[in-house]
């Protein structure tokens, strides 16, 4: 049995349009620079997204941040 490895890559709207137009160009002329940077530009700011969840997290785990929506402040 052959196992595939799948990246998957989460493209925001942030570089929506840059990836569509990079796609294209990849597609019409066999040219995939400017879609591997649209790709290491979403990692970046997926990575980013990531680390400001991870704090967040953190900061709410540290403080017993209590996230009940029905307690009245």
């Amino acid at each position: 049995m052959h196992r595939k490895c799948v990246d998957i890559i989460m493209i925001d709207d942030v570089y929506s349009k840059e990836y569509k137009s990079a796609l294209y160009e990849a597609q019409k002329n066999q040219n995939f620079d400017e879609l591997k940077e649209i790709f290491a530009n979403c990692q970046k700011r997926l990575d980013e997204k990531l680390e400001f969840l991870k704090q967040t997290l953190d900061y709410i785990q540290k403080y017993e941040v209590d996230m009940n929506p029905n307690q009245s402040m």
